[in-house]
């Protein structure tokens, strides 16, 4: 965890009731309990405290709070288990949003300047959609800690105001100011740079949502990005390339 200011950064994110998303993958079947774990319903029920009404979205939609559907930001990605390709530096694969691809640019940047230069250079990061699909469930639950799971790597950022793909991922990567690539060793926290530039997470996928409970800043709405990769980092022992 980082914290800078009204930034919070966690590398390896609990919502009010009312603020729940969906719990349950693509067809937003069922819905969040007050503890976050998914429980049966219809299109007409309500669950737990979650206090909004179940209901099935239909293709290209997702579910979030209260119930509502929206576009699924996930949808236009495509299929496949590995790095989506991404404009320029994609190869040919499904076109980007501009956002999606200023995570993709921001974090290829980064690897560019990674201290020491890597040699060979480190390779291109994509966009992966299961990453991606990820990440939104782990951002849409507005909690600040890292999900027990071990398939992909994550960063976390929270912030008081809403930032840029670029500002997030230039957070992270400042961190080499404190990591020791000859001893393997950090001088504070660098868990988030040493993910971002692991050479072998090729794939990732990010995720943002605007959050009014559960702040880590104390009160007040705040935003919570996770970013997921493919194949996971940041192994126990292991330099990051």
């Amino acid at each position: 965890m980082r914290i800078s200011g009204a930034v919070i950064l966690v590398a390896l994110g609990a919502c009010a009731p009312t603020e729940k998303g969906d719990c349950s993958p693509k067809n937003c079947i069922g819905c969040c309990d007050s503890t976050g774990v998914c429980q049966p319903g219809a299109s007409t029920t309500s669950c737990g405290a979650g206090g909004f009404n179940c209901r099935v979205c239909s293709a290209g939609l997702r579910c979030v709070a209260q119930g509502r559907c929206e576009t699924d930001p996930n949808a236009i990605t495509g299929t496949g288990g590995g790095a989506a390709g991404s404009g320029p530096s994609g190869g040919g694969g499904p076109t980007l949003e501009a956002w999606q691809q200023e995570y993709v640019d921001a974090h290829n940047t980064a690897r560019r300047v990674a201290t020491p230069a890597p040699s060979p250079a480190l390779p291109q990061v994509g966009w992966s959609a299961e990453a991606a699909a990820f990440a939104r469930l782990g951002a849409d639950r507005c909690i600040f800690e890292h999900r027990s799971q071990n398939q992909y790597g994550e960063n976390l950022h929270a912030s008081t105001a809403e930032s840029t793909p670029t500002d997030i991922v230039e957070a992270w990567d400042s961190e080499k100011a404190q990591y020791t690539y000859a001893t393997n060793r950090c001088s504070g926290v660098c868990g988030h740079y040493t993910q971002v530039v692991w050479r072998g997470s090729v794939g990732i996928g990010c995720a943002t949502a605007r959050c009014t409970t559960n702040s880590p800043f104390g009160n007040g709405a705040w935003w919570l990005t996770a970013c997921n990769y493919t194949p996971p980092g940041n192994y126990v022992g292991q330099k990051p390339y």
